[in-house]
């Protein structure tokens, strides 16, 4: 009996071992073999040791993450990723990325409804 539970226990943290491997983008049925037959210990920690595989091997080739915005440096003339901050070949600064012109705007906007509402609360 007390097997049968540590064999479960086992699996369902094979589970877990496999959930994060595929989180991190790894294979989920290598990673829940591995931690089955060594233990999940053993995965939990080789997994925990690896980085994201998707961003390791983008950044080793020079791959950017990001769309292409469609614009050119005007230092150097590469194409420049519409979420960049600075060109990846010359390192200039490209100016603020539509993201966080985005959230600016959100921002603001909000403050300025939240300004608006205590306003009209002060007024009553």
């Amino acid at each position: 009996m007390v097997f049968f539970i540590f064999f479960i226990a086992n699996l369902v943290l094979c589970f877990v071992v496999a959930n994060v491997a595929k989180q991190k983008n790894r294979s989920a049925v290598g990673f829940f073999l591995l931690s089955f037959f060594f233990s999940f210990l053993v995965g939990i920690l080789v997994i925990a040791a690896l980085p994201i595989k998707a961003h390791t091997a983008r950044i080793e080739r020079g791959i950017s993450v990001g769309k292409l915005s469609g614009e050119t440096c005007s230092n150097c003339g590469a194409p420049i990723l519409a979420d960049a901050l600075i060109c990846k070949t010359c390192k200039a600064h490209t100016g603020t990325p539509k993201a966080v012109e985005d959230i600016k705007n959100t921002v603001e906007g909000s403050f300025q409804q939240a300004l608006a509402d205590s306003m009209k609360k002060k007024k009553r």
